[in-house]
């Protein structure tokens, strides 16, 4: 038997929740770039004087190295963030589908009890996060079977 993977199932849905997840790592990380660049720069502007107080011949190599290691430090947040953006999407996407497959479910077997002109009980894949629904529809279809 051939399992076919479908990536977006239910597409809409999706790209809220990963929008969603996508938004929310966006905003906790410019408020955790904000308190970085805010401790950061108290942090080179105190390097910055102790490195007035060096010899000259010194002082351009020293310089040199602190804005070496402002920019790396920059970079490295970056990186990191995008990192971090990237993989809340792929979770937005895995986490999407707990919901999205058992609906795009519920969508096909109504679908195929209508054509059937029959009405059955569903199974969902363990670990969807709609397991309540199942027990409810599937009470339902006991119910008109009386």
């Amino acid at each position: 038997m051939k399992i076919r993977i479908k990536f977006l199932i239910e597409p809409h849905l999706q790209f809220q929740m990963v929008a969603f997840s996508a938004a929310l790592s966006l905003i906790f990380l410019t408020i955790f770039g904000f308190a970085q660049k805010l401790q950061l720069n108290n942090l080179f502007e105190t390097l910055h004087k102790g490195g007035q107080q060096l010899p000259p011949a010194l002082a351009p190599q020293y310089f040199e190295i602190l804005q070496n290691q402002e920019i790396i430090l920059i970079k490295t947040f970056y990186l990191l963030a995008a990192i971090i953006v990237i993989f809340s999407c792929i979770l937005g996407i895995i986490f999407s589908h707990k919901f999205a497959g058992p609906l795009y479910r519920i969508r096909m077997h109504f679908k195929t009890c209508a054509e059937k002109n029959e009405l059955t009980p569903i199974k969902f894949r363990k670990g969807d996060l709609v397991e309540g629904v199942a027990r409810s529809i599937n009470d339902y279809v006991e119910s008109t079977k009386k």
